[in-house]
């Protein structure tokens, strides 16, 4: 991010957050609907997709891939900084 801020990095952290809240809930309620009270602990074994609609199908799915791929950095950010660290460390010892 070109001159990054504080003001901006929180902007772009809850949009992040915002945009992976969206999804799941999307993601619950298109499986809820489709699903019901008859949920198994894996939800997404509930799906068969002989038995719905093709788009819904790929609708429900691709909500869950997005909210999958834009929550993956937020879940190892700090993960992500230790690592720069200890690269940054490593190569001023060198």
């Amino acid at each position: 991010m070109s001159q990054a801020s504080d003001k901006r990095m929180a902007l772009a952290a809850f949009i992040g957050v915002v945009f992976c809240a969206i999804s799941y809930i999307t993601v619950g309620i298109l499986g809820y609907s489709y699903v019901g009270e008859d949920v198994s602990a894996n939800f997404l074994s509930s799906f068969i997709y002989a038995e719905m609609s093709k788009p819904f199908f790929y609708l429900l799915n691709s909500t869950f891939l997005l909210s999958i791929f834009f929550a993956f950095p937020i879940m190892f950010f700090g993960c992500r900084n230790n690592f720069i660290a200890l690269i940054k460390l490593v190569m001023l010892k060198k």
